[in-house]
């Protein structure tokens, strides 16, 4: 594999032999199939590795990897808390638990071998098999979050061995969601599935939808499959910047109001789902570094000159209130666009590099790049999608959450920092314990034996 799954990372760059090496075959694509990874968040062996407190030092009281794998039963603890209850599109409770409490009852085992929480997560599979739920006018958005969680819990316990029944209709469900249900909103004006979000939407709708499409495709397997997945990874790299993979119309950026504003080239054919290296815009005789910003989630900030703060907060605002702010890296209460979108970009490269694709390395490791430019350039960390009362920020230039406790943002870094060994993410700047997020989370735990040294 071009990715070591074991004590550290390497990127490497694919060669086509290479991948040809490990492939299936191609059955008349240009592209061979991937080999389909026997577990999507970690290989079956590489659980036991992961460090656990009673048991390894590096997993001593009060230190991160302790705080994250109490976070993790904490969250399957409310396995059987009435207010967790299969909710895939959204109906009830725009932000349903359920799915990211499935995927905790999941790790709790991987993490005691405890059969109690197995059992637990496959309970909870279970139910969300047997829910109805609505498809008529409703966006593949909310049923794009909620499944990848679903599938990475059936994948970690093994529901195939478990319990081969309801693993076959697991699988027919998850086919169905993904790629038979015909869904519409949210920029997609025609009912399509899944796909027709991935290939549309270059935004985090787009990106939290195809990492959905990937598991689904990873889960079920065998060569149909694995060719949707050949498309998807072409989909992915379109985004990172190579257009001759995947090339997404003009029209696809902007949104309803065509605010190219964030691009650094908004000529046609010149749009990316993130800026490349270097690049930068100039405006009102400024010059500003947008390497690695996504264009689509900054848009919702409004133009990168930015009016007062109250109106359209923006780099200058944000700049602006660092000052006041005292935080490292410096940043205030901001939007949340961008870290959803990391949520959805960085579990699609995730399972790609599982089955051999060296996705992490692509558009100048475009995902260290994204994270740095939200870290360092623009000192907007995951957690600082909230207003925080204790600082002294402009409450009429940023607009949070609002709720310390909703922020869901704060797992993505820990993957990034696993694959790259980045140096501007340690733990000063990390959280340990943090909320899962609307697709995934637990990164904190799972990707601990996988940090660089």
């Amino acid at each position: 594999m071009p990715v070591a799954r074991r004590s550290r990372w390497t990127l490497l760059v694919l060669a086509p032999a290479a991948l040809l090496a490990c492939s299936g075959g191609g059955g008349g694509s240009r592209e061979p199939l991937p080999p389909i990874p026997a577990g999507l968040l970690l290989a079956p062996e590489d659980w036991v590795a992961l460090p656990r407190p009673g048991r390894d030092a590096d997993c001593a009281p009060g230190s991160p990897c302790a705080r994250a794998w109490a976070n993790v039963v904490a969250w399957a603890e409310r396995w059987d808390d009435i207010d967790v209850f299969p909710d895939l599109t959204g109906f009830i409770d725009e932000d349903s638990d359920h799915d990211v409490v499935a995927l905790a009852c999941a790790l709790a085992w991987r993490g005691s071998d405890e059969e109690a929480w197995r059992e637990r997560a496959r309970l909870l599979i279970e139910q969300v098999v047997a829910a109805p739920y609505p498809t008529a006018g409703v966006s593949a958005l909310k049923p794009g979050r909620n499944l990848l969680s679903y599938v990475l819990a059936a994948s970690t316990i093994e529901l195939a061995a478990l319990d081969p029944l309801l693993d076959a209709a697991f699988r027919a469900w998850i086919e169905q969601v993904a790629e038979l249900d015909l869904w519409v909103g949210d920029g997609v004006t025609r009912p399509g599935t899944f796909r027709a979000y991935h290939e549309q939407r270059p935004n985090n709708i787009g990106l939290v939808v195809g990492a959905a499409r990937i598991a689904v495709d990873l889960y079920l397997g065998g060569d149909v499959h694995a060719r949707h997945v050949v498309e998807a990874q072409r989909v992915f790299r379109g985004f990172v910047g190579d257009d001759t993979a995947y090339d997404f119309p003009d029209a696809s950026f902007g949104g309803t109001r065509e605010d190219n504003s964030w691009q650094p080239d908004s000529r046609p054919g010149r749009k990316e789902g993130i800026a490349p290296p270097g690049a930068v815009i100039r405006s009102a005789g400024l010059e500003l570094d947008v390497g690695g910003c996504l264009p689509e989630e900054m848009r919702r900030l409004g133009d990168v000159t930015c009016a007062p703060c109250g109106v359209v907060p923006s780099i200058l605002c944000y700049n602006r209130a660092d000052v006041l702010d005292g935080g490292f890296p410096p940043g205030i209460g901001a939007t949340g666009y961008p870290w959803e979108a990391l949520q959805g970009l960085v579990m699609q490269a995730w399972l790609l590099q599982a089955c051999g694709y060296d996705a992490f390395a692509w558009g100048d490791a475009a995902i260290e790049r994204a994270l740095r430019f939200l870290y360092v350039t623009y000192g907007l960390r995951s957690e600082d999608t909230w207003s925080d009362a204790t600082q002294p920020d402009d409450p009429g230039c940023c607009s949070g959450a609002g709720d310390r406790s909703r922020v869901d943002d704060t797992w993505v870094p820990h993957i990034v920092r696993a694959v790259y060994g980045s140096d501007f993410l340690d733990d000063s700047v990390l959280v340990s314990g943090g909320r899962p997020g609307k697709n995934c989370g637990f990164a904190d735990w799972w990707t601990l034996g996988f940090v660089r040294e």
